[in-house]
């Protein structure tokens, strides 16, 4: 397989010295049996019939990517894109471990060429899936803010839903008795 994966990268990239200067391409076996190619012939090569490297026509400038108004049409043919759940300033209890199960609502339904991500804290959380329920694990206790995101098939961003704060509580371990305060400071950590 080795070998194979080599000639075929020595083929390729002479395939893009023939685009560029026309030349007839050589293939040789030697007696290891790997295979050679080269633009003269070698003793025992043959020509190797190279095909033209496919061009694919530039799209003008103005049709590259979508223009703002039709970016905006797409955003605003939604009329709901919100997250119902977790509900803004809710408690994550400490029995759920920092997981948050996190629901988006989309109004019509979300198109295919369409993804939605999820942020928290103004980062990343979830990649863009064309989905509306993302799990978000390990969560760190206090106060976070969940977003989501609506991409389009290039990766920009056409609506946001307004941001849900969320108070996570996660379980403490308490010191054993006897071991006194922490630090010397009175009632911190005590049993």
């Amino acid at each position: 397989m080795r070998k194979k994966g080599a000639g075929i990268a020595a083929l390729l990239l002479l395939a893009g010295a023939w685009g560029a200067q026309a030349a007839t391409v050589y293939r040789t076996v030697d007696e290891q049996g790997q295979v050679h190619f080269s633009d003269h012939p070698l003793p025992g090569g043959n020509p190797v019939s190279v095909p033209a490297p496919g061009v694919v026509p530039a799209v003008p400038k103005g049709m590259a990517t979508p223009s703002a108004s039709v970016q905006q049409d797409a955003a605003s043919a939604y009329r709901r894109f919100v997250i119902d759940s977790p509900a803004n300033e809710s408690t994550i209890p400490p029995g759920y471990a920092g997981d948050i199960q996190v629901s988006v609502t989309v109004v019509p339904a979300l198109e295919k060429v369409h993804r939605v991500r999820l942020m928290l804290d103004g980062r990343v959380s979830q990649s863009a899936l064309h989905a509306t329920v993302f799990m978000v694990s390990g969560v760190e206790r206090g106060e976070h803010t969940l977003q989501a995101e609506m991409l389009d098939r290039q990766g920009n961003v056409l609506r946001r839903t307004p941001p849900v704060t969320v108070f996570v509580h996660r379980a403490r371990v308490n010191r054993r008795a006897g071991q006194g305060p922490v630090g010397g400071v009175s009632g911190v950590n005590t049993p």
